[in-house]
Order: C-alpha cells, then sequence, then structure tokens
C-alpha cells in the first residue's frame, strides 16, 4: 500500500464533480474519495454501468469492499459461491479476500458506488480502464495481474 504522510483534508464534491479524473470501463466513473483524500483510509468511486461486462472473479487481500446499486438495476453479482441480484438501494458486504465480480445483465444503465477500505485501489481501476480502452482484441489477463499487483488475484472469468 502507497505511503499517505498528509493528514485527511475536510472537502466538498458537487453532483457531477469528481476529485481527480479516472478512466472507467462500462461508463463514466467519479473518483469521490481517494486513498490521497483519506490518509489511506478509503476510496470511494461512483460508476454508471451502461451494459454488461464487469470486472472477472478476483480477490483483494488486503481490503474489504462495498457495492451499492444507486439506482437502476439489478446489478447482478457473485460472491463467494453466491450469485445475487442487487437492486436499487442494496447493498453488499465484501470482506478482503473473498472471491467477487459484478455486470450489469439489466439491459439498462445503472449506477453504483464502491467504497474500499483500505483506499488505493484507484490507481489500479484507473490503468487498467486505461488498458482495456486501448484494446483491439480480448485482454491479456497477465497484464490486468500485473497492473492489480499484490493489490488483486484473477481467480475466475467475468459474469457473462
Amino acid at each position: 500500500m502507497p505511503s499517505h504522510q498528509n493528514l485527511a483534508i475536510p472537502f466538498h464534491l458537487g453532483p457531477q464533480e469528481t476529485r481527480r479524473p479516472i478512466a472507467s470501463v462500462g461508463g463514466p466513473m467519479r473518483l469521490l474519495l481517494g486513498a490521497l483524500d483519506t490518509a489511506g483510509a478509503m476510496t470511494v468511486v461512483e460508476q454508471q454501468l451502461d451494459g454488461p461486462g464487469g470486472p472477472p472473479l478476483h480477490t483483494h487481500p488486503g481490503t474489504d469492499e462495498i457495492i451499492m446499486v444507486l439506482e437502476g438495476g439489478p446489478l447482478t453479482l457473485i460472491v463467494g459461491d453466491e450469485k445475487l441480484e442487487v437492486a436499487a438501494g442494496g447493498l453488499t458486504w465484501i470482506p478482503r479476500g473473498t472471491p467477487h465480480a459484478f455486470s450489469n445483465l439489466s439491459g439498462a444503465p445503472l449506477k453504483m458506488l464502491g467504497i474500499a477500505a483500505p483506499g488505493g485501489i484507484e490507481q489500479p481501476l484507473h490503468d487498467q480502464a486505461v488498458y482495456m480502452n486501448a484494446l483491439c482484441g480480448p485482454p491479456d489477463i497477465e497484464r490486468i495481474a500485473e497492473i492489480w499487483g499484490h493489490q488483486g488475484k484473477i481467480v475466475g472469468p467475468p459474469i457473462l
């Protein structure tokens, strides 16, 4: 995890503002809080998913996550061995080390909130999106694993 020497400082974001630009796959993403904003405590992102697609089944050995569907849905999630359909207003807690994946199979755009603690996943999220958006063919799983390094491990296929 990166070193965070600065103390967290309060700030406010308006409804369409982002803390810093962040690349995304599947729809627009806003970085609401990053590791640098919270002295490493958490990362909070809002993402719109316009259609099917999402990460492959993966784990974060040192990061707990919350996924909440804000609008639209349902969002299809696999958490451990369970397949879930999370409707707007629903929340899923994903303890560190738990295999998980998600995809918008609803047929309409949805908006979700992702919270990760401790923070720091915003840089691999950004780097992965830059890589995926430049592809002309299927992704190289080894390249994605390299992007995530010690922060994530791919353990299965995406939800199709």
